[in-house]
């Protein structure tokens, strides 16, 4: 029995993901610095938990909307990080 689910080569794998972040590297370490901002905030007395219960979670949505534009090519933009609290994603 196999636990193989990809017969792609690492190698093969780790020059597409440089090639999906061509021209776009300041932007992915951007938000991923962001992320790592809002993620810290859940640190906060007091008002840490109502981060971590209500704006976290839209954050990481969004975080992760950013980068699977990156892997299918797509535009990649900051502002998908808050696309979830724009009126009509609720």
């Amino acid at each position: 029995m196999s636990t193989n689910i990809s017969n792609t080569a690492n190698a093969s794998l780790m020059k597409q993901a440089r090639g999906s972040l061509q021209d776009k590297w300041g932007l992915a370490i951007g938000v991923t610095a962001l992320g790592l901002v809002f993620g810290s905030c859940s640190e906060i007395p007091y008002i840490g938990g109502i981060v971590t219960i209500v704006l976290l979670p839209q954050i990481w949505v969004g975080i992760s909307i950013f980068y699977l534009s990156i892997s299918r090519n797509q535009d990649a933009q900051l502002g998908q990080l808050f696309e979830t609290f724009s009126e009509g994603n609720n």
